[in-house]
């Protein structure tokens, strides 16, 4: 309740009502650390929910390689004819082909591809000299 008083004038002046008491600063802190530490566990179990989902889906799908069919032929066959060599280029890069669909890879021809990095293109590997 207020207690009214008198002030020299007369008049009755109400007094303020009392403050309620102030919660101590170690609980304001103490709220204030639990409810950092709370958000930041929060979104490291979001974070690494995601990336188990991100990981999965990625299993799903297959690798993907990207080859150069016109440079395994140019510059992947042997042979003494420019003709011996496209072919045996050809039958090359088809082997390598096979080599990767047999293993799961998606293979796919860079004429079909606006860019790609260099991670996922198939390099032409030089025929071996024969003996």
């Amino acid at each position: 309740m207020n207690a009214e008083t008198s002030n020299p004038d007369g008049a009755a002046v109400v007094a303020a009502p009392a403050p309620a008491a102030a919660w101590p600063r170690s609980l304001v802190v103490g709220l204030a650390l639990w409810s950092l530490g709370l958000s930041a566990l929060s979104a490291a179990v979001a974070l690494h929910i995601g990336n188990q989902r991100l990981e999965a889906a990625l299993a799903l799908r297959p690798p993907i390689v990207v080859v150069d069919p016109f440079e395994w032929i140019k510059s992947g066959g042997q042979g003494d004819t420019p003709e011996a060599r496209y072919r045996d280029g050809a039958k090359r890069l088809q082997g390598a082909v096979q080599q990767l669909t047999g293993r799961g890879a998606l293979v796919i021809d860079s004429t079909a591809v606006r860019g790609s990095p260099d991670s996922v293109r198939l390099n032409v590997v030089p025929p071996r000299d024969q003996p």
